[in-house]
C-alpha cells in the first residue's frame, strides 16, 4: 500500500472518529441531566411526595428516549 492510498484512509478515519467522539461528549453531558432526575426522583419518594418523582422519572425516560436515538 502507498502512502497515496493510506492518505484517503486516514482522512476517513479520522471523521468516523471524530463522530464518535461528539456523539460520546454529548451523551456525556445530556445523560447527567438524566441521572439528576432520577436522584430528584428517589428523594422525592423518600418525601413520600410520589407525584414529584413519578414526574421526574417521566421526564428522564422521556429524555432517555430522545438521547437513545440520537446515540444509534
Amino acid at each position: 500500500m502507498t502512502l497515496k492510498n493510506v492518505k484517503p484512509s486516514l482522512n476517513k478515519i479520522s471523521k468516523t472518529l471524530g463522530s464518535i467522539q461528539d456523539s460520546r461528549e454529548f451523551l456525556l453531558k445530556n445523560t447527567r441531566e438524566i441521572i439528576v432526575l432520577c436522584s430528584r426522583s428517589i428523594i422525592a419518594v423518600h418525601k413520600n411526595d410520589t407525584k414529584t418523582g413519578k414526574n421526574n422519572l417521566k421526564k428522564a425516560e422521556s429524555l432517555l428516549k430522545k438521547y437513545k436515538k440520537k446515540a444509534t
